[in-house]
């Protein structure tokens, strides 16, 4: 008799947390947002593997959807949107001959291995270096203040820091 308790109680346990499960969590397609900019978590890993021959394999390592070096292109892509935007929103855009400049600065460093580099990959990762280059142009560029951001990020890639403007490992 409380053999078949314990076993209906189980059962019922194990039933409502299925069920609650489910109707809880829904499955995330997002890598990151950022201030309404979109990254899909399809086009972050493919960008991940088209970017890898370009980077260096003792920085890049064996895993390519997680780990620090997915974190910090990720967490360039968060920063050049949302610093991007502050200038947006100060009437200081960078000009389109300033970004076609670091477009074509990236080809010549990267070599033949650029046209392996598919136009939406190209697309995410030009805010972080415009910004570099902003930067680098620049001494009095501020990067430390991105204005008020809302930034969403997939647990697996990490959690972004509002204290340090970073994206930080998971706990």
């Amino acid at each position: 008799m409380i053999r078949r308790l314990f076993v209906t109680v189980l059962a019922l346990t194990i039933t409502a947390t299925a069920a609650t499960g489910c109707a809880t969590f829904t499955k995330n397609n997002n890598a990151a947002t950022v201030n309404g900019h979109t990254l899909s978590v399809s086009a972050f890993e493919k960008a991940l593997i088209e970017l890898k021959p370009l980077l260096d394999p003792a920085w890049y390592g064996t895993d390519s959807a997680v780990g620090d070096p997915a974190r910090n292109i990720l967490g360039g892509w968060i920063i050049g949107n949302a610093t991007l935007d502050r200038l947006a929103s100060e009437g200081k855009s960078p000009a389109p001959d300033q970004i076609k400049a670091v477009e074509d600065s990236l080809a010549t460093q990267a070599g033949p291995l650029w046209a392996g580099v598919s136009q939406s990959t190209r697309d995410f990762i030009m805010p972080a270096f415009v910004i570099r280059a902003l930067s680098q142009a620049d001494p009095s560029f501020d990067l430390a203040n991105l204005g008020a951001i809302k930034v969403s990020v997939d647990s697996r890639y990490g959690m972004w820091s509002t204290e340090t403007s970073q994206l930080l490992p998971t706990r």
